[in-house]
């Protein structure tokens, strides 16, 4: 039931997987940060093209320790994939299961954690959540960022 509800607040329709677009993806188009007092983030999406939207992530503590990841949504014959390359490791999967207007989400029930990766944009803001089994129990860290343009 709560599936249902959350369904219907958040304008999801269900399509056929071969409905998916690379579009889909292009309200994550621009550039995105965050900043609290334990770490600086900022997330880079290029729009669109060829068949490909090129990202990366990067994390800035004040400590001066980072992280970073490379990032990458591709279409391919049997559907769009998120692509995550922690560290430039190489890239983990995530196909695209679920799109609404400015909502998508993507999975790998194979992968360690997380096996979702869910992005939304809600009133201006990006936010970014992953989610999965984590040593057995359900897991989730959500993330929020403004756009360069609304940051003063």
């Amino acid at each position: 039931m709560w599936m249902v509800c959350w369904t219907i607040l958040m304008g999801f329709n269900a399509p056929a997987p071969g409905d998916f677009q690379l579009g889909d993806c292009a309200f994550l188009t621009g550039v995105w940060v965050s900043q609290g007092q334990d770490v600086m983030q900022e997330e880079h999406w290029m729009s669109p093209a060829g068949g490909i939207m090129i990202g990366m992530h990067r994390d800035v503590r004040p400590n001066g320790s980072s992280f970073f990841e490379f990032l990458h949504i591709e279409q391919r014959a049997d559907g769009i994939y998120y692509l995550a390359s922690p560290r430039g490791k190489a890239p983990i999967a995530f196909k695209l299961i679920e799109k609404g207007s400015d909502r998508v989400v993507f999975e790998n029930p194979n992968h360690d954690f997380p096996q979702k990766i869910i992005y939304v944009l809600r009133e201006g803001k990006l936010v970014a959540r992953i989610e999965g089994l984590q040593d057995g129990e359900l897991s989730a860290m959500e993330w929020q960022w403004s756009s360069v343009d609304a940051v003063p």
